[in-house]
């Protein structure tokens, strides 16, 4: 098992979670409406849409340290519906319903259902974040993951990721392909410690790329919209790396 980057004594994951509680963390992390849409352009909205707002990342944005990047004492995080509430067997096309099977008995995993006033702090003490699918391959927590400086573990084959034409995800994240789910723990695990450590730097030298900063600053969202737009009127651009990538 490689090392944990700064981890955290039992004293201070205890001081952590009553913080946490002590803050009223919002339990409803769910995404909120995207703040603006451009019908017929399918490139931008993806793009655009992609970066919808969450009670998440407006905490983790608020209260943004570039330093608070030790102090993980998890290896890997999930929080989240396992199930759909009929049951719905098409549900994340059984790529939630594994990550249960594999949560037993397994001390390097955190998984827990539902909801919880500790979302955000569980996120910021894990090394890795899990970013399934569910009935749609977007996902909310590859932004909540990259806010409190989480790698994301991206689980979702036909998904499309914002500004792949300027960032290279390989450099930030993780994806697997869903059939390959089952490896996820061999997976993570042959990851060398410099290279974790070299796409959390990466996430701090990134992370504004995903927010609205007031006022606007070089580097944040808006930026890098302005930059999209820029790039599409010389028509059809080539991607640092496509997102749509079986993994990396």
């Amino acid at each position: 098992v490689p090392p944990m980057p700064g981890a955290m004594s039992p004293a201070d994951v205890a001081a952590a979670e009553q913080a946490a509680a002590r803050e009223q963390v919002p339990a409803d992390y769910g995404p909120l409406s995207p703040w603006w849409m451009l019908p017929d352009r399918q490139e931008l909205e993806q793009d655009a849409t992609s970066l919808a707002r969450s009670r998440a990342v407006e905490s983790l944005r608020s209260e943004w340290q570039p330093n608070e990047f030790g102090g993980r004492d998890v290896f890997f995080f999930f929080q989240g519906s396992f199930d759909w509430f009929d049951n719905d067997p098409d549900y994340s096309k059984g790529v939630r319903q594994l990550l249960r099977t594999l949560r037993k008995d397994e001390p390097l995993f955190k998984f827990q259902e539902g909801k919880s006033a500790h979302y955000v702090n569980n996120l910021r003490r894990s090394v890795f974040c899990a970013c399934p699918l569910g009935f749609a391959p977007w996902s909310p927590r590859i932004y909540e993951s990259i806010m409190a400086g989480c790698i994301p573990v991206i689980i979702s084959d036909h998904i499309r990721l914002p500004w792949d034409d300027m960032l290279d995800w390989r450099e930030f994240s993780v994806k697997v392909p869903e059939a390959e789910t089952i490896r996820i723990k061999e997976i993570l695990l042959s990851i060398p410690l410099d290279e974790i450590l070299a796409k959390q730097r990466k996430i701090r030298e990134i992370w504004k790329a995903f927010t609205w900063q007031e006022p606007q600053e070089e580097g944040d969202a808006f930026d890098f919209l302005l930059r999209a737009l820029k790039l599409r009127l010389g028509g059809p651009t080539r991607r640092r790396h496509s997102s749509e990538s079986a993994s990396w």
